[in-house]
Protein backbone atom coordinates (compact mmCIF):
# COMPACT_ATOMS: atom_id res chain seq x y z
CA UNK A 1 0.00 0.00 0.00
CA UNK A 2 2.84 2.39 0.78
CA UNK A 3 4.13 2.16 -2.71
CA UNK A 4 0.29 3.46 -4.19
CA UNK A 5 0.11 5.95 -1.91
CA UNK A 6 3.39 7.49 -3.32
CA UNK A 7 2.16 7.06 -7.06
CA UNK A 8 4.11 3.89 -7.99
CA UNK A 9 3.19 0.77 -9.25
CA UNK A 10 3.64 -2.45 -7.32
CA UNK A 11 4.17 -5.36 -9.06
CA UNK A 12 2.38 -8.98 -8.68
CA UNK A 13 5.17 -10.07 -6.55
CA UNK A 14 5.25 -7.15 -3.79
CA UNK A 15 1.03 -7.48 -3.66
CA UNK A 16 1.24 -11.05 -3.09
CA UNK A 17 3.70 -10.48 -0.19
CA UNK A 18 1.48 -7.74 0.85
CA UNK A 19 -1.61 -10.12 0.54
CA UNK A 20 0.11 -12.94 2.73
CA UNK A 21 1.63 -11.02 5.59
CA UNK A 22 0.56 -11.90 8.67
CA UNK A 23 -1.65 -14.62 7.71
CA UNK A 24 -1.25 -18.16 8.05
CA UNK A 25 0.26 -19.59 5.24
CA UNK A 26 -1.75 -22.13 3.81
CA UNK A 27 -2.37 -23.01 0.55
CA UNK A 28 -5.52 -21.60 0.28
CA UNK A 29 -4.70 -18.25 1.46
CA UNK A 30 -1.71 -18.73 -1.04
CA UNK A 31 -3.84 -19.13 -3.40
CA UNK A 32 -6.43 -16.39 -2.64
CA UNK A 33 -3.69 -13.80 -2.26
CA UNK A 34 -2.27 -14.96 -5.72
CA UNK A 35 -5.67 -14.36 -7.50
CA UNK A 36 -6.01 -10.93 -5.92
CA UNK A 37 -2.60 -9.92 -6.70
CA UNK A 38 -3.08 -10.44 -10.44
CA UNK A 39 -6.35 -9.51 -10.67
CA UNK A 40 -5.41 -6.40 -9.44
CA UNK A 41 -2.62 -6.41 -12.05
CA UNK A 42 -4.63 -7.17 -14.33
CA UNK A 43 -7.45 -4.05 -13.74
CA UNK A 44 -4.05 -1.91 -13.55
CA UNK A 45 -3.32 -2.84 -17.01
CA UNK A 46 -6.49 -2.61 -17.99
CA UNK A 47 -6.81 1.08 -16.90
CA UNK A 48 -3.37 2.14 -18.57
CA UNK A 49 -4.20 0.93 -21.72
CA UNK A 50 -7.83 2.54 -21.50
CA UNK A 51 -6.26 5.76 -20.44
CA UNK A 52 -4.00 5.62 -23.80
CA UNK A 53 -6.76 4.95 -26.07
CA UNK A 54 -8.75 8.19 -24.29
CA UNK A 55 -5.44 9.95 -24.86
CA UNK A 56 -5.09 8.65 -28.59
CA UNK A 57 -8.81 9.69 -29.59
CA UNK A 58 -8.37 12.88 -27.77
CA UNK A 59 -5.51 13.68 -30.37
CA UNK A 60 -7.32 12.25 -33.36
CA UNK A 61 -10.13 14.64 -32.20
CA UNK A 62 -7.59 17.60 -32.30
CA UNK A 63 -5.98 16.67 -35.81
CA UNK A 64 -9.44 16.62 -37.18
CA UNK A 65 -10.95 20.07 -36.09
CA UNK A 66 -7.60 22.04 -36.40
CA UNK A 67 -8.10 22.96 -39.89
CA UNK A 68 -11.74 24.32 -39.00
CA UNK A 69 -9.62 27.10 -37.00
CA UNK A 70 -6.53 26.97 -38.98
CA UNK A 71 -7.74 26.86 -42.73
CA UNK A 72 -9.62 30.51 -44.76
CA UNK A 73 -13.36 30.23 -43.95
CA UNK A 74 -13.48 28.68 -48.03
CA UNK A 75 -10.91 25.62 -47.27
CA UNK A 76 -12.76 25.28 -43.80
CA UNK A 77 -15.97 24.65 -46.16
CA UNK A 78 -13.76 22.69 -48.52
CA UNK A 79 -12.64 20.31 -45.87
CA UNK A 80 -15.88 19.50 -44.16
CA UNK A 81 -17.70 18.68 -47.63
CA UNK A 82 -14.70 16.18 -48.09
CA UNK A 83 -15.84 14.85 -44.54
CA UNK A 84 -19.10 14.47 -45.09
CA UNK A 85 -18.32 12.59 -48.44
CA UNK A 86 -15.75 9.72 -46.40
CA UNK A 87 -18.28 10.19 -43.50
CA UNK A 88 -21.08 9.01 -45.94
CA UNK A 89 -19.17 6.61 -47.88
CA UNK A 90 -18.39 4.73 -44.58
CA UNK A 91 -22.22 5.12 -44.11
CA UNK A 92 -23.06 2.87 -46.76
CA UNK A 93 -19.95 0.54 -46.19
CA UNK A 94 -21.16 -0.43 -42.81
CA UNK A 95 -24.84 -1.03 -44.49
CA UNK A 96 -23.56 -3.01 -47.17
CA UNK A 97 -21.46 -5.20 -44.43
CA UNK A 98 -24.95 -5.40 -41.97
CA UNK A 99 -26.78 -6.33 -44.73
CA UNK A 100 -24.71 -9.16 -45.52
CA UNK A 101 -24.29 -10.79 -42.75
CA UNK A 102 -23.84 -14.31 -42.62
CA UNK A 103 -25.90 -16.20 -39.70
CA UNK A 104 -28.04 -13.78 -38.78
CA UNK A 105 -30.80 -15.18 -36.22
CA UNK A 106 -34.58 -14.13 -35.20
CA UNK A 107 -34.08 -12.63 -31.97
CA UNK A 108 -36.56 -14.34 -30.22
CA UNK A 109 -37.13 -17.99 -31.91
CA UNK A 110 -33.53 -18.13 -33.00
CA UNK A 111 -34.44 -19.31 -36.60
CA UNK A 112 -32.30 -18.55 -39.23
CA UNK A 113 -33.11 -15.30 -41.40
CA UNK A 114 -29.43 -14.54 -43.13
CA UNK A 115 -29.93 -14.41 -46.79
CA UNK A 116 -32.60 -13.22 -49.41
CA UNK A 117 -35.63 -14.30 -51.01
CA UNK A 118 -36.08 -14.76 -54.48
CA UNK A 119 -37.99 -11.53 -55.18
CA UNK A 120 -34.58 -10.00 -53.73
CA UNK A 121 -35.82 -9.07 -49.94
CA UNK A 122 -34.36 -10.01 -46.96
CA UNK A 123 -35.76 -12.86 -44.73
CA UNK A 124 -36.19 -11.16 -42.00
CA UNK A 125 -39.45 -9.01 -41.58
CA UNK A 126 -38.53 -6.72 -38.75
CA UNK A 127 -35.31 -5.16 -37.46
CA UNK A 128 -34.83 -3.12 -34.46
CA UNK A 129 -31.90 -0.88 -33.35
CA UNK A 130 -31.72 -1.35 -29.16
CA UNK A 131 -28.69 0.08 -26.49
CA UNK A 132 -26.41 -2.89 -25.91
CA UNK A 133 -26.52 -3.75 -22.43
CA UNK A 134 -22.85 -4.29 -21.84
CA UNK A 135 -21.46 -1.19 -23.94
CA UNK A 136 -24.33 1.55 -23.22
CA UNK A 137 -22.74 3.89 -26.10
CA UNK A 138 -22.93 1.24 -28.77
CA UNK A 139 -26.21 0.18 -29.95
CA UNK A 140 -27.19 -3.03 -31.94
CA UNK A 141 -29.83 -4.39 -34.84
CA UNK A 142 -31.98 -7.20 -33.97
CA UNK A 143 -33.75 -9.41 -36.32
CA UNK A 144 -36.97 -10.65 -36.58
CA UNK A 145 -38.31 -14.01 -39.06
CA UNK A 146 -42.15 -12.21 -38.21
CA UNK A 147 -43.83 -9.75 -36.27
CA UNK A 148 -45.21 -12.12 -33.95
CA UNK A 149 -42.25 -13.05 -32.65
CA UNK A 150 -41.18 -9.12 -32.62
CA UNK A 151 -44.54 -8.76 -30.75
CA UNK A 152 -43.29 -11.72 -28.79
CA UNK A 153 -40.06 -10.63 -27.65
CA UNK A 154 -41.15 -7.13 -26.93
CA UNK A 155 -43.94 -8.66 -24.66
CA UNK A 156 -40.91 -11.06 -23.02
CA UNK A 157 -39.02 -8.00 -22.16
CA UNK A 158 -41.74 -5.96 -20.86
CA UNK A 159 -42.34 -8.84 -18.34
CA UNK A 160 -41.78 -7.71 -14.79
CA UNK A 161 -40.35 -4.01 -15.86
CA UNK A 162 -44.11 -2.30 -15.36
CA UNK A 163 -43.23 -0.86 -18.84
CA UNK A 164 -45.95 1.56 -20.09
CA UNK A 165 -47.61 1.47 -16.37
CA UNK A 166 -49.57 -1.62 -17.32
CA UNK A 167 -49.77 -5.63 -16.99
CA UNK A 168 -50.11 -6.04 -20.52
CA UNK A 169 -53.84 -6.56 -20.69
Amino acid sequence: MVERERGGNMGVVEKLKEGLQGKETTEESILSAEIEAKTDHISEVRRKAVQIRWEQVKQDREDWIRPFHDLRIEKSLEYLTDLQRIWEEGSHIINERINNQKNIRCEHCKKDVSGKRPNDMPWWVKTMYIKDEQRPGLGRSIFFCSELCANQWVHDKQQGSGAMGTDGR
